[in-house]
């Protein structure tokens, strides 16, 4: 597995919580 790939779905994903969580 690429632990780069993985930390960037990390990122990108808690990217996208934030600003869900902010518009509500």
């Amino acid at each position: 597995m690429d632990k780069n790939l993985d930390a960037k779905l990390l990122l990108m994903n808690k990217n996208y919580l934030l600003s869900v969580s902010t518009q509500v």
